[in-house]
């Protein structure tokens, strides 16, 4: 690989950290909190088992927009797909998740009472020595830690006000709103958001790995290796083309529903967009890529889904004109072409290694997003804006209308 085109926090350390504890999600090693440093510690932990707790209610609650993290780096789409597989196989014990949290924070409280931590602070003991009393030690799964990781980085994440009205959405960070989950200081919620970025950002990364071994392609393998791997703001990145062929492999599979939220833009006087209409498309995934139409009301309301969110820059294109035009087209041929648009690293500079490769595949969906207006260029078919994943249920868009359309 071309090192001059490497980032300089190079090399890329990919290696994913072993997590078996919550408290290994705290920003600093615990082992050195102790004496007054020992309290704030486990206000801080106190923390995170509020977190985990609020987590685990809107997973139950099946809201799964609150889990739709800003990493930075420009992999929305792994985390949406590794949400749906979570939320749809139901690998998580929700009522037993609970209870290990609940019996830490009981544990917890006591330890907090005045004349105990007293106690505790003159024997000078450590953080990571007093967690890991058997009653406020909470051990986690995968699958739980990215819950955890997730629900954090989405509570953190502020998002631009209906009236910015853009054909690209710009998200960004803000650590101070995580204090309303408990009382800690910005200095920790800064350090826990940069901790949670850099490991859901390799743990997507291991994802998308994993899933291309599945599948026996090489070339994929290759693309998503260390080989292709930079860094953007200490993420792990992989190009985004080939993150996506591995991951429409899986949601084939799987049979995740794909839903299509497009918003019809109206350019206004001084460069300005408004909202001329909303449309919504929905494809089963289970006997077919193509769209049809059906009712609404069979739409399985209670199934994850990866919704992709985007918009449409041609207004005089009526709804019925829109849908007849999308049949042209797989979801995978969407997806595919916004993918091979979109930049392929979060740094764009980073593209000239893509593009050296002249990769035929790569090229043809690359055109195809240009001339048939899927492409950030020339959006008038649809541009995908956004990746995330929800229940239908829970999609105020899609009951608006009797009729979608449905594969």
């Amino acid at each position: 690989m071309n090192n001059s085109l490497k980032t300089e926090e190079s090399p890329i350390q990919t290696e994913l950290p072993k997590i078996e504890f919550l408290h290994q999600l705290l920003p600093y090693d615990p082992s050195t909190k102790r004496a007054k440093a020992l309290q704030t510690g486990l206000k801080e932990y106190q923390f995170l088992l509020n977190a985990a707790l609020e987590a685990i209610h809107h997973f139950e609650m099946g809201d799964l927009e609150r889990f739709d993290s800003l990493v930075g780096e420009n992999a929305c789409q792994i985390r949406a797909v590794m949400l749906a597989l979570i939320a749809s196989k139901k690998t998580v014990n929700v009522c037993h998740f609970r209870q290990r949290i609940l019996k830490a924070l009981v544990a917890l409280k006591e330890y907090l009472e005045p004349k105990k931590i007293a106690a505790l602070m003159l024997s000078l003991a450590s953080l990571s020595e007093v967690i890991r009393n058997e009653k406020l030690i909470v051990s986690l799964t995968a699958e739980e830690i990215f819950l955890i990781q997730s629900f954090l980085l989405t509570e953190s994440k502020v998002s631009p006000a209906d009236s910015n009205i853009a054909v690209t959405i710009r998200n960004v960070t803000c650590p101070n709103k995580l204090k309303k989950i408990s009382d800690v200081s910005s200095n920790f919620t800064t350090n826990l958001v940069k901790k949670m970025r850099k490991l859901l950002s390799l743990a997507s990364v291991h994802f998308v790995r994993e899933t291309a071994k599945v599948y026996h392609d090489l070339l994929t393998q290759k693309m998503v290796s260390d080989e292709f791997t930079n860094r953007h703001i200490n993420c792990a990145c992989i190009p985004m083309f080939w993150a996506y062929k591995s991951l429409l492999n899986r949601m084939l599979e799987e049979k995740i529903p794909v839903i299509i939220h497009a918003k019809v833009l109206k350019k206004e006087e001084g460069g300005q967009y408004s909202i001329a209409r909303e449309i919504s498309l929905y494809n089963g995934n289970d006997k077919t890529d193509q769209f049809i139409e059906m009712p609404a009301s069979k739409i399985e309301n209670d199934q994850p889904s990866i919704v992709l969110e985007g918009i449409i820059l041609n207004e005089t294109l009526t709804e019925e004109e829109w849908m007849r035009s999308m049949e042209l087209y797989s979801v995978s041929d969407i997806i595919l072409a916004a993918a091979a648009d979109h930049r392929q690293y979060p740094d764009p500079e980073l593209d000239q290694l893509i593009n050296t490769l002249d990769n035929k595949e790569f090229q043809f969906y690359k055109n195809q997003a240009e001339q048939n207006g899927f492409s950030l260029k020339n959006p008038f078919r649809f541009f995908i804006q956004h990746v995330y994943t929800a229940k239908p249920k829970t999609l105020s868009f899609l009951h608006v209308s009797d009729l979608f359309k449905i594969a």
